[in-house]
């Protein structure tokens, strides 16, 4: 009789929680070049050559990644500066190479260097309701120079919270690579 009744237990759950996971096996595999991280300096496109094919998880453009109004740039340019205080800036240049957007990161904004050499910066969060929908959502992205010396990101959500009655988890982390630019 207790058996039953956790089985029915366990079915009736199973059909009220939801749960989501995506993850791109090369963003656990893909290598990062410690020593160039460090020291970041060089311009790559502001569209992903690469990018996992769940694209509805992923920013496949680091304007829109980073929330900054230059969806149009043709490249950025990341650099990394200070040995005490790293700052992290990226500046979006228009064809013409005019600058559209620049951004910097430290550790007053939450950037910190992983012990693998990838510099992690949070996406943000925040509590959402409406609709009958409700829940809390995350993110952070980790920016390396891979070993081909480009650039490359690891873009990670989660999120939980439910539709009226019904609990839902979503979890994602995909690799997208922006090319190094060599012709600027």
């Amino acid at each position: 009789m207790r058996n039953a009744m956790l089985r029915a237990l366990t079915v009736t759950m199973g059909f009220l929680l939801t749960a989501c996971v995506s993850v791109d096996r090369r963003a656990l595999t893909e290598t990062i070049d410690k020593d160039s991280v460090r020291k970041i300096s060089g311009d790559f496109s502001n569209h992903a050559t690469y990018g996992s094919r769940d694209a509805l998880f992923v920013s496949v453009n680091l304007a829109v990644l980073f929330d900054v109004h230059a969806g149009s740039a043709t490249h950025v340019r990341v650099v990394m500066s200070g040995p005490d205080t790293l700052t992290l800036k990226i500046t979006w240049y228009s064809s013409l190479g005019e600058i559209l957007a620049e951004k910097s990161f430290g550790p007053d904004s939450g950037m910190t260097i992983a012990p693998d050499g990838a510099i992690d910066l949070p996406l943000g969060g925040g509590w959402s309701a409406g609709h009958g929908a409700w829940g809390y959502q995350s993110g952070n992205v980790r920016l390396f120079v891979n070993a081909d010396g480009d650039l490359a990101t690891i873009q990670s959500e989660r999120a939980a919270g439910g539709l009226e009655m019904i609990p839902i988890g979503v979890y994602s982390r995909h690799l997208v690579i922006f090319p190094r630019k060599h012709d600027l």
